[in-house]
């Protein structure tokens, strides 16, 4: 459902005890856009949250990044965040600059306008070898980024792979099929809608 926080109600609990305490937040489908996650982000405190939902809202990659250089994002295991605001051409800097990737094992960023060149530069950082799954549904992805991302050592650790609604063809699932997996191989990929 949909809540009305804003950036005030957010700085709040950026600065609250509660914060430090909390494995799992979830402010998905809130109306949350960049400055409401820069808020959220002023937290001096470091947290043990693993698991963050901000999905459905209007988040571009400058509250993203914001968000995940904050002390509370360096435990973050799983990010869900789909539908929101475009991220494509602001994510190089964003995944080069992000600590908290580090120990990122599931990404969720269907539906945020990734494409090929985002996903290119995506694929090349450092921590994209310790994802388990990878969801990049409806991202506007083509063989170019497909073919980056099997070549990638990213492949080599994904169990999950979400792929669909994006305009992968023969020569990307060739380019898939003929590269040697890794050890732990993948078991659930989704490319329907292609």
């Amino acid at each position: 459902s949909k809540n009305d926080f804003d950036a005030i109600g957010l700085r709040a609990l950026a600065h609250s005890e509660l914060i430090t305490r909390l494995e799992v937040l979830d402010l998905s489908v809130s109306s949350l856009g960049d400055e409401d996650l820069k808020a959220l982000a002023t937290s001096p405190r470091e947290g043990v949250l693993r698991e963050l939902y901000i999905y459905i809202n209007d988040i571009g990659s400058e509250g993203l990044r914001a968000l995940l250089e904050s002390p509370l994002m360096t435990t973050l295991k799983k990010l869900h965040a789909s539908y929101n605001a475009p991220i494509g051409a602001g994510v190089r800097p964003l995944v080069e600059a992000s600590p908290a990737f580090e120990s990122l094992e599931s990404l969720d960023l269907g539906r945020c306008e990734i494409g090929d060149h985002a996903l290119v530069a995506m694929v090349s950082a450092p921590w994209v070898h310790n994802l388990d799954a990878l969801d990049l549904d409806d991202n506007d992805i083509r063989d170019e980024g497909f073919i980056a991302l099997v070549n990638s050592p990213c492949l080599a650790s994904l169990t999950s792979l979400r792929m669909w609604g994006n305009h992968v063809s023969a020569d990307g699932i060739q380019a898939l099929v003929s590269v040697e997996l890794g050890t732990k191989p993948l078991k659930k990929l989704q490319l329907y809608g292609n």
